[in-house]
């Protein structure tokens, strides 16, 4: 928050802008998953080491050296650090010029300085990547092609539209009003944005920069790309940039006026929404149950209830949650997986292999979906088929992706050692129960 700051602040030129921004950016809903999960705190540093080194930019032999060296760090903390690389440029390209006066000293112009410390940075970046590539063999993974793409990154551009913009639908009631809607509506905020003079733009260039990396449909699910941490940087520089427009556009007296009713207003509306949702917290339970509440046919709020009632061994109602999650969702490999792994606890084997199937099917190339589908197939005789799927989610995990729910490449080695033995001891289905915690959302 503080380096965020400092960096309005250096920008505009403005306390006000500073202060407004920074605090927008800290209170916003949105920071919780960065703060409060432990693994999520790769995006805070990243933050604080990337606009440090930013604002360490500037003339000089030592402003060099300091602000490539923070550079570096960040890239240390997080591999989208690397979009910190194109702030001194797109500042210099969105800074108005300015013309020499007559008889005035030649000095370092703005663009000379972007494009040394960019230069540099680039050199910086492209031995952090040839390290990367030296350690784990590869730039990035790529699991997945996606049938849609374009239609995809039209749905994740409008959750994340919904989430900057209405955090008060944030959990909830974020699925009742259509994607399409918030995709719009973002994508003409972005646009607005862009047009506006000063640096402002470059604040709006580099949230968007921020946000491309979350778009990777080749290496991540579409439904694991909605993800609140995924935000931190794209909303950093985006409501800073949104704190300097209003500034700007409610200078004078009478747009002061306006400026605080419709201040007023926002608050309001987001008082209203903490007040009727703040109850449902009390509890996982009671918050998915709200939900379903607000929207009946959320598949989401329905696994997750199925979740928290099958945790308190209420597995009828569990079963309940699973299905109806999926007759809202039927293409998710997750309630499918689920569901199966609850049936085999019953011993319900021949329609947990259904939704085992449909789960690798939905998910070719997730490693802990092939797995569960080669042991249950192994389980109920198909050797050849069970040893097929097992022998794919071991060549899943050689791009470094890790199986969830707690296993690992050595289950699945072993798993694939036992399946091929039974195969070859042409052995029929073995009784036996499930091992292994079923995963979570």
């Amino acid at each position: 928050m503080a380096a965020l700051w400092f960096l309005l602040r250096r920008l505009s030129g403005r306390a006000l802008v500073a202060t407004l921004g920074a605090l927008l950016f800290a209170v916003h809903p949105t920071r919780v998953e960065s703060v409060a999960w432990i693994s999520g705190v790769t995006d805070p540093l990243a933050a604080l080491v990337g606009f440090s080194a930013v604002l360490a930019v500037g003339a000089g032999r030592r402003r060099l050296v300091l602000s490539s060296a923070l550079f570096g760090l960040a890239l240390l903390t997080k591999e989208t650090a690397l979009v910190f690389g194109a702030f001194p440029l797109a500042i210099a390209l969105a800074a108005p010029g300015r013309s020499k006066k007559p008889g005035e000293s030649p000095e370092v112009t703005p663009w000379q300085v972007a494009l040394r410390t960019t230069g540099v940075w680039f050199v910086v970046a492209l031995a952090y990547l040839a390290v990367r590539h030296a350690v784990i063999g590869e730039l990035a993974p790529g699991i997945h092609e996606v049938e849609q793409p374009a239609l995809t990154t039209f749905w994740l551009v409008g959750n994340y539209a919904q989430l900057l913009f209405a955090p008060t639908l944030l959990s909830l009631i974020r699925e009742v009003i259509p994607m399409t809607g918030w995709a719009l509506f973002g994508l003409a905020a972005f646009g607005l944005g862009a047009i506006l003079g000063g640096r402002t733009r470059a604040l709006v260039w580099m949230g968007a920069l921020f946000l491309l990396p979350v778009l990777r449909l080749a290496t991540l699910q579409p439904d694991m790309l909605v993800q609140c941490r995924y935000l931190y940087l794209p909303s950093a520089c985006w409501l800073g940039a949104l704190a300097w427009g209003g500034v700007a556009l409610f200078d004078g007296r009478g747009r002061r006026v306006a400026g605080g009713s419709l201040l007023a207003v926002v608050l309001a509306w987001y008082g209203f929404g903490l007040a009727v949702n703040l109850p449902a917290w009390e509890s996982d339970e009671e918050v998915w149950r709200r939900a379903i509440q607000v929207n009946t046919c959320s598949g989401r709020a329905w696994f997750n209830a199925g979740v928290g009632m099958e945790n308190e061994g209420e597995l009828e109602a569990a079963e309940f949650g699973y299905r109806t999650a999926m007759e809202c969702e039927p293409d998710r490999a997750i309630y499918h997986l689920r569901l199966a792994l609850m049936l085999v606890e019953r011993q319900a084997l021949h329609e947990a292999w259904h939704h085992f199937s449909k789960a690798a099917e939905l998910r070719p190339g997730d490693p802990m979906m092939l797995y569960e589908a080669g042991r249950i197939e192994s389980f109920r005789g198909g050797h050849d088929r069970g040893v097929e799927l097992l022998e794919a989610a071991l060549t899943a995990t050689e791009g470094g992706r890790i199986p969830a729910g707690g296993v690992t490449r050595a289950d699945i080695e072993r798993e694939l050692g036992i399946a091929r033995s039974r195969r070859d001891a042409h052995e029929g289905p073995p009784v036996l129960r499930w091992d292994g915690p079923p995963p979570r959302e």
